[in-house]
């Protein structure tokens, strides 16, 4: 798998990507992470659910290749 790399150079094309986004527990942020595939709908970042994001990320990696059948 790639490295984390700054959010400024992740594709902006509507490309799906993997980002590190911040676990909250009764509003409150808390010291762990949920790893989510979004891409960029021009005004923000989407979930696959089709929701945006509240916290821009600050890192992204390529999606990984499929396992081989």
């Amino acid at each position: 798998m790639s490295e984390w790399q700054d959010i400024a150079s992740a594709p902006k094309d509507g490309t799906r990507i993997l980002i590190p986004y911040p676990l909250h527990r009764g509003g409150v942020e808390i010291e762990a992470y949920e790893v989510m595939i979004v891409r960029w709908n021009g005004r923000g970042w989407v979930s696959e659910m089709a929701w945006m994001l509240h916290e821009d990320p600050a890192h992204w990696q390529p999606l990984p290749a499929p396992p081989n059948r």
